[in-house]
This record gives structure tokens, sequence and C-alpha cells, in this order.
């Protein structure tokens, strides 16, 4: 599909200091996309990749309402240039996010998916780190693969160490439908 060209040529400039980070310096944050690469014709093949998977993701294993229809809230190409950070962050006005990795090297820094603490005040102490105790998952990139996953989790990307740029594509997804039971007070229609 051409991803990484459709990925560079659609970078765009911002002065970080007005933007939506402005205590990080502009020399660590990736290049980004507008956020409606969705809108793009030439990606219709890999957006209906997505959302066929994030239904399935939906319905098969959170069982949600399979009469939800997919919806791209955001869709955004990233370039994780040498010495590029993605800070911690959630999407949580959305119920699912996820990536899908343009290239990849086992040099490239995996994407980090922070364990919620659900309020926890105190934590055993750890002899050896591992992923079941460390408070992430972490997910090593791998050229063409897809991950999804709940927008409410924090994720973040670790410094990228080597030359080669790290290239993704990532997005959110809103289902849409109803919301709660239809008899409750609570219930809504996205």
């Amino acid at each position: 599909l051409g991803l990484e060209r459709i990925v560079r040529d659609n970078i765009i400039e911002f002065d970080i200091s007005r933007e939506h980070l402005p205590w990080q310096s502009p020399d660590i944050v990736p290049l980004q996309t507008k956020e409606d690469l969705y809108t793009l014709e030439e990606l219709n093949p890999l957006m209906e990749l997505i959302g066929e998977a994030s239904y399935n993701v939906a319905v098969q294993s959170f069982k949600y309402d399979p009469t939800y229809t997919v919806n791209f809230t955001s869709v955004w190409g990233n370039i994780q240039r040498q010495g590029n950070v993605m800070h911690e962050h959630s999407h949580s006005n959305n119920i699912f996010s996820g990536v899908f990795y343009i290239n990849a090297n086992e040099k490239h820094p995996p994407l980090q998916i922070h364990k919620p603490d659900y309020g926890v005040g105190f934590s055993p102490t750890v002899i050896e780190e591992n992923p079941i105790n460390n408070g992430a998952v972490y997910y090593r990139p791998s050229k063409d693969s897809l991950i999804i996953f709940p927008s409410y989790l924090r994720h973040s990307v670790s410094t990228n160490i080597i030359e080669e740029d790290r290239i993704s594509i990532a997005f959110n997804i809103m289902l849409r439908g109803r919301f709660d039971n239809p008899s409750s007070n609570q219930s809504v229609v996205f």
C-alpha cells in the first residue's frame, strides 16, 4: 500500500510549545501526521482490515453486543526518529486504540502497555523484574503486525536508540450503538 510513503508525505509541522506537549523538548517528540488518515482513499484496505479486526476483538474477546459498528475517531502516522520518545498516555474517550507497524527492527523500542494500579497503595518488594511484576506489558514491533487494546490503558514507547526510524500508524475506535441497558436512565446511543 505504500504506507511508509503515505506517512512521510503527510507529516505535519507544529509548534510544540503551543501544542499538547508544551513540557517536552521538540527534538524528542516523534513526528506525526494529522489524525484523519482514515479519510485517504488509498488507505481503505488497511482501514477495512483494522475495522474488521477491532470488531472481532469487541465481539469475540470482550463479548460486546454484535450490533455495534466500528467507527474510527482518529488515525495518524508516527515516525519515531533516533532520540524520540512517546510519553505515557491513554485515549480514554474511545473504546479501542491500537497500532499497525509499517516497519520493525529488533532494536526498536517496544510498545509498553501499563497495567492499571486501581489505587493500590503499596507493592511487595520485587527481587527480579519480569513481565508479570514490572507494571507493564511489552510488545516488540514486527512489520505488518496489528495490536489492539482498550483505550483506557496507559501506554508509551521508550527512546528509539538506533538511526532507523520506527514507523507506525496508530488509531482510536469508538463503537457505535446503544450503551448500557435500554431501560436504564444511563442508557445512551453513540
